[in-house]
């Protein structure tokens, strides 16, 4: 009988040559970390075998190492944990992919990278070399640093000179990747650094009260993250979240929210309420693919200021044809558009516990007709043992999902760790949680919805599946 590790290594093997036969079929480079003018993994994600072999291959080395390893070796590696994102927000935060890419792939010795970056070499190298051990960046000679392919991800695309000149607007018109890392890196790990805390005081240990959060207890201010935000001493928080928000516009996370209903079917002016939209970034996107559709973005005035300037640079003539409306609105307050044929709510509400989503929701009722449907942009968890109620689930077209192989965990494991990391970031940042889809079907019956269909991703996920819900009968 085979053991686990056998098993394990079975997988990692056949799985590597599936990539292999992969590349070789479609001519493109084999992986590597090193040759950074063909980030050969992003392009595998065009490929279904492909992805599934990433997915089995990160999951099962996962497995193994920690199978194989002492376990306190183990339980050390995550108790380290912090240094490792430590390090990896002072390089953000320095610039050292920008300084090491305007240095050539020969690298550079760590004085003068400290020199570029303004700070001491002994203790950014050290930083640099715990990176390097996870091959974020790599040491071509003793102290003499480079990047790799995964450095390449944090980079802004500025010049060196022209981020040290206005650090705050760091992210704005960039792509916006390396916003959406920061944030966990720095707002998210405030929040982190204090769950315990927060779990024990009376005050907010058993409260969801999102002036409660963690996050308002590491900045020592008893507001919600969007008030917090909302502070002049704040403003880059804010500008950052809007990039990273509005760079998923930009990627392949599109595909549940456009594939849970079929858009392109849908009536001539059709007229989609993009409820909470920010800048209406995932508005833009289906502006662009589907042209008969009109747009109204609703969010806080102070939000929506930017967004006309968006949406003239991005798709100037949607604002031309009166394609898009700006509306203020408060989703908490009665649904001012009575006459809606979708609303949408991307990533609204796992920014909110229970009984705030569930007022959103019911407002949303109120001002619908027998018609209207309801996309959901949200997570949803898996636990990571075989669930055994997920069989009635096929009731829900699109609901089951495929687990991973035996000996992996039925979630894929490590490979499928980023819905749960971004569960606690909402938890620390607002109090708030992703849910599995039986948490998810009680919230809509309480609101007032009924889920008829779910555009999952195969694991692992990465920021949101389709959720399409009508309105529940009275």
């Amino acid at each position: 009988m085979s053991t686990d590790i056998v098993q394990l290594g079975e997988l990692i093997s056949k799985s590597i040559a599936t990539i292999v036969k992969t590349c070789e079929d479609n001519k493109i480079t084999i992986p590597s970390l090193t040759d950074i003018d063909a980030p050969a993994s992003e392009e595998l994600s065009k490929f279904p075998a492909a992805v599934d072999a990433v997915n089995i291959i990160t999951a099962a080395a996962a497995q193994l190492v920690t199978t194989i390893s002492p376990r306190q070796h183990s339980l050390m590696t995550l108790a380290n944990a912090h240094f490792r994102t430590a390090a990896l927000r002072v390089a953000i935060a320095c610039n050292i992919t920008e300084i090491l890419r305007e240095a050539g792939s020969q690298g550079l010795h760590i004085n003068d990278i400290s020199a570029k970056a303004n700070v001491d070499p002994m203790k950014l190298g050290r930083l640099l070399r715990i990176l390097t051990l996870f091959h974020v960046y790599q040491e071509v000679t003793p102290d003499v640093f480079a990047n790799t392919r995964i450095s390449l991800g944090l980079d802004t695309g500025k010049s060196v000179a022209e981020l040290q000149a206005d650090p705050t607007r760091k992210h704005a018109d960039t792509a916006g990747n390396v916003a959406m890392i920061e944030i966990r890196l720095d707002d998210g790990a405030k929040a982190a650094n204090v769950f315990l805390e927060h779990m024990q005081d009376p005050k907010s240990a058993f409260s969801y009260d999102p002036a409660l959060s963690p996050c308002s207890r590491a900045f020592g201010i008893e507001k919600t993250l969007w008030e917090i935000y909302r502070m002049p001493e704040y403003t880059s928080n804010s500008t950052r979240l809007n990039v990273a928000m509005y760079s998923l516009s930009k990627h392949n996370f599109l595909k549940p929210l456009f594939s849970v209903l079929d858009w392109s079917k849908l009536p001539q002016d059709t007229l989609v309420v993009d409820v909470g939209g920010g800048l209406g970034s995932i508005s833009l996107a289906l502006a662009r693919a589907f042209p008969h559709l009109k747009l109204v973005v609703q969010d806080d005035a102070a939000v929506l200021a930017d967004a006309p300037k968006l949406w003239s640079k991005e798709f100037p003539e949607a604002i031309e044809n009166k394609r898009v409306e700006f509306q203020p609105h408060d989703f908490f307050e009665p649904q001012p558009i009575k006459n809606a044929n979708v609303f949408l709510l991307k990533h609204i509400l796992h920014d909110w516990a229970d009984a705030y989503a569930v007022k959103i929701l019911k407002q949303l009722r109120a001002a619908s007709t027998p018609e209207t449907k309801l996309v959901i942009g949200d997570l949803i968890i898996l636990p990571s043992c075989h669930d055994p109620n997920a069989d009635g689930d096929e009731a829900i077209p699109g609901a089951a999902i495929k687990e991973a192989p035996a000996p992996l965990l039925p979630n894929f494991g490590a490979a499928n760790e980023s819905p749960y990391s971004l569960d606690l970031n909402m938890f620390g940042l607002l109090n708030a949680l992703e849910r599995t889809l039986d948490h998810i079907k009680r919230l809509m019956k309480e609101g007032g919805w009924r889920i008829v269909s779910i555009s999952r991703q195969n694991p692992p996920s990465i920021f949101w599946e389709g959720i399409l819900a009508v309105p529940a009968d009275d």
